[in-house]
């Protein structure tokens, strides 16, 4: 597992139970059909047992969002100060967008890259030094398709899946549908996980290999 600090843990903990799914990208949709396939990830994710964790901007997080539009499965961590997004839960944390980007990196169980600068970035980059699970969408390009080029396949996720996030010619869609795939094994190896730890068992999670990155 990992360790996260003491202000990151109340944060977690004000989040509620998981799996959480931290996305992160550009805080505008490049790609002309990126609102929609965010939309119908969203609509999708409202099917399941994940809340999803943003950072409280407009563009690919908040396309994920409208899709999802279930208040109480929001959050959205930001500095003080800056204006709360309409729908979710908005928790404080710091003063810059450079601390709220190291508490996102630590609190969730799971994240996805979608588009990105350098901002992006930065967040993938605090994600991959917890040794978090980090899904980047390459076929939607940014810094997505230059974490996927970099990145090796995380042994958990099906070689067909792996190469669907990422082919560029199969279409934004494709890239999705193979994400819900990846994030459907990740919550029944998750939710497992928590029946193991709940009941009279020891932990012998499935999901322990989940939290390794090859």
């Amino acid at each position: 597992m990992f360790h996260i600090f003491p202000k990151s843990q109340r944060i977690r903990r004000a989040l509620g139970q998981g799996p959480l799914l931290g996305v992160i990208g550009s805080t505008s949709c490049h790609h002309v059909n990126a609102p929609e396939a965010c939309n119908r990830l969203g609509t999708w994710l409202a099917t399941t047992s994940y809340s999803v964790v943003t950072g409280g901007l407009p563009g690919i997080p908040k396309a994920v969002c409208d899709g999802l539009a279930v208040s109480e499965r929001i959050f959205h961590l930001l500095p003080f100060f800056w204006p709360r997004p309409a729908v979710g839960k908005t928790i404080r944390t710091g003063l810059t967008l450079y601390g709220r980007r190291v508490r996102l990196a630590e609190v969730c169980d799971i994240y996805l890259c979608i588009e990105g600068g350098p901002g992006t970035a930065h967040e993938a980059r605090l994600v991959n030094a917890r040794k978090l699970p980090l899904i980047p969408l390459g076929a939607f390009g940014g810094h997505a398709a230059r974490e996927y080029r970099d990145m090796a396949r995380p042994q958990w996720v099906q070689e067909s899946d792996w190469h669907d996030i990422g082919d560029s010619d199969g279409g934004l869609h494709q890239s999705i549908g193979a994400a819900m795939r990846i994030l459907q094994a990740f919550e029944l190896a998750y939710n497992k996980s928590v029946n193991v730890r709940t009941g009279n068992g020891s932990m012998t999670s499935d999901c322990d290999s989940l939290w390794s990155r090859s």
